[in-house]
């Protein structure tokens, strides 16, 4: 997407009306709206990749599984590049990201649905383990880590994760 920032910003917004305004019903557009999410991911502008994640959240939510099982390795990478953000919204939105993964994933029957559960759990279990994080990441992280136990407990090894959530969902708790 050639343009200036606002320009991307711009385009990315009104995919987003179409997306709410139709509750999805792009399926046979992804091809063409997709590389453009994924662009708006990985640029450095801190403004677009925001609104290129929320955009990227949409298109999971409003769009069946089938459609968007192309996308899916380029939609983890994409998401899991935005958790290493210095920006607290950034990460909390990549990580609903991920939990909105959860739902499609879980659908997948592809060679390397395992990798990418694995993958996802790994990074959003590494978040829950830092100290000092935004309270909105913090949440952020919980869900998604409840996501993925809640569709991929048999494929994934959650015996420690247990100890971790009761001591961060008291230590959630205490804080409020």
């Amino acid at each position: 997407m050639a343009g200036t920032v606002d320009t991307k910003k711009a385009v990315l917004g009104v995919i987003r009306e179409l997306i709410i305004v139709k509750q999805g019903g792009l399926d046979e557009y992804l091809v063409l709206v997709m590389p453009h999410v994924v662009a708006g991911i990985k640029t450095d502008d801190v403004r677009l990749k925001g609104d290129a994640l929320n955009l990227l959240h949409l298109v999971i939510d409003f769009h069946p599984a089938a459609a968007l099982q192309p996308f899916v390795s380029d939609s983890v990478a994409c998401a899991l590049s935005a958790l290493t953000a210095d920006y607290a919204k950034l990460k909390a939105e990549a990580l609903r990201v991920c939990g909105a993964l959860c739902k499609v994933l879980h659908r997948q029957d592809t060679k390397n649905f395992q990798i990418l559960v694995s993958t996802l759990y790994q990074a959003v279990y590494e978040q829950l383990l830092k100290k000092d994080m935004d309270s909105e990441v913090k949440e952020a992280a919980l869900v998604t880590i409840a996501a993925l136990i809640f569709y991929f407990a048999d494929v994934l090894k959650v015996r420690d994760l247990f100890r971790l959530l009761l001591c961060a969902a008291g230590n959630f708790c205490t804080a409020l």
